[in-house]
């Protein structure tokens, strides 16, 4: 190669180097906020979106990365998801992996999840556009297509279809035809939105509002099938707290809103109430052996020895943990007698885990999945994870000499056989080791130290979020 061509390889080497590794990314061009939809939103709805089938749409946020894959995941079996899009707020939503999802720039728009929900309705109205509104916090369950549980499009009788919370619409589950009663309504809400009297007020209460005074054909749909988690302390201790519970909750719901559920655990709520989908093989790819416990029972401190406990087995046994559905717990409430409050006690007999613990306080601690995993992964796959039991006595408690770990772990270790191993804690006085012996205690110490206790493990609070706090 002559000095010159060498000259000229080198120079585009070192520019392409320059270029790929070393120079400052380009700055970001700032976008003007504004108070309506950004024209993009127009040029895509054209382009993308199909107008004789209905639109079905989801605003969606760094926080909601994950149940956007699973709305998609959930309306993939009925063929929904031609016209499925999300509206992102923000740019995390923008760039996430997900390919399949269409995508739409609204991050600039003032006001936020509520104000985008409600330009867009009304846009898609003003076009001649039917659509399905599914919030972010929705959990589709995949047992039905929710177009089928719902009156039908060709149906002249109705403008507005809302799933429905004590009473009223809620706009989680909204579907809309574009008719003139619908245009009204929602040129009406929009109106509201843009008042400077109504600023801080919710979308679903503009939404509530905007019907004052309109013959709006609106239809609440069955309470049954499509749920809004109120807060009723009784839903879930009596009637969605074990596995037959759950499964026919499944079975028998197109979508669940989980209003009134803590942020930090809708996401295990998700899971846990048929919610998730088998995207990136969750369900279909096994990830090593399974281990179970039920039966735990007690006060609070015996309660979270043996969660500390079963954390920590599954820890050095190497298996993931299945969590319970629930627990047997002795709440310790205070009672106001004359001018004195003392306390009383109160067995719950299936008191939901979720409630027991902070489950994100379990990341990072251990591998975990949610307790209904084998019901759901069955239900994808059509495969059963494989169960041995292993009834618990006080004798496994007893410490190795070498190891100092209970001699529980060396036979949760010898057990080779199914892919799950269900320790079985029912009938072992759980009483008598409140505390533990001192060797116990040190083994389950650095587990339990770092396990956050939800405040309202005695139902203390009965507002709204206040499923742990």
């Amino acid at each position: 190669m002559r000095p010159a061509q060498r000259f000229i390889f080198l120079s585009i080497f070192i520019f392409v180097a320059w270029y790929l590794f070393l120079r400052s990314p380009a700055a970001k061009v700032a976008v003007e906020p504004r108070d309506d939809l950004p024209p993009t939103v127009a040029k895509f709805v054209k382009k993308k979106l199909n107008k004789a089938r209905p639109v079905t749409f989801t605003t969606g946020d760094e926080f909601s990365l994950d149940n956007l894959h699973n709305i998609r995941e959930k309306l993939q079996p009925w063929g929904r998801t031609s016209n499925y899009v999300v509206l992102c707020l923000d740019e995390p939503c923008m760039t996430m992996n997900a390919g399949g999802i269409k995508r739409i720039d609204v991050s600039m728009v003032r006001g936020g999840r509520g104000t985008v929900l409600i330009l867009f309705a009304l846009y898609l109205t003003e076009n001649g556009y039917s659509f399905l509104h599914v919030d972010s916090d929705i959990c589709l369950t995949g047992t039905h297509d929710p177009f089928y549980r719902t009156l039908k499009h060709n149906d002249d009788s109705w403008d507005v279809q809302f799933m429905e919370e004590n009473d009223k619409l809620d706009p989680g589950f909204w579907m809309s035809r574009p008719s003139r009663g619908t245009l009204a309504y929602l040129r009406a809400t929009a109106a509201l939105l843009k008042d400077p009297k109504n600023k801080g007020f919710s979308a679903t209460y503009l939404l509530r509002e905007g019907i004052r005074g309109l013959s709006l054909r609106y239809h609440l749909l069955d309470v049954s099938d499509f749920k809004s988690w109120a807060d009723y302390q009784s839903w879930e201790a009596q009637n969605f707290a074990t596995e037959p519970q759950i499964d026919v909750l499944i079975q028998g719901t197109t979508a669940i809103h989980f209003t009134c559920i803590d942020k930090s655990i809708r996401p295990y709520f998700g899971k846990l109430f048929g919610g998730w989908s088998d995207y990136n093989g969750y369900y279909s790819n096994i990830r090593g052996r399974y281990l179970m416990v039920s039966g735990i029972s007690g006060n609070n401190e015996q309660v979270i020895n043996f969660i500390a406990l079963a954390i920590q087995l599954a820890i050095d046994s190497g298996r993931i943990l299945i969590l319970p559905y629930h627990v047997e717990l002795i709440q310790r409430r205070m009672k106001k007698v004359g001018p004195d409050t003392i306390p009383e006690y109160k067995r719950i007999p299936t008191f939901p885990f979720y409630r027991v613990v902070d489950i994100n306080s379990l990341n990072g601690l251990v591998d975990y999945v949610e307790a209904s995993f084998a019901l759901n992964r069955e239900k994808f796959t059509g495969m059963e994870v494989s169960l041995d039991t292993l009834v618990l006595d006080e004798g496994m408690l007893q410490l190795e000499k070498d190891t100092k770990h209970p001699k529980l772990v060396t036979r949760v270790k010898q057990q080779s056989g199914a892919a799950a191993l269900s320790i079985e804690f029912d009938g072992f006085e759980t009483r008598n080791a409140a505390g533990f012996e001192d060797g116990l205690k040190d083994y389950v110490k650095a587990v339990k130290g770092r396990l956050r206790i939800c405040r309202n493990i005695d139902e203390s609070e009965t507002a709204c979020e206040k499923r742990c706090t």
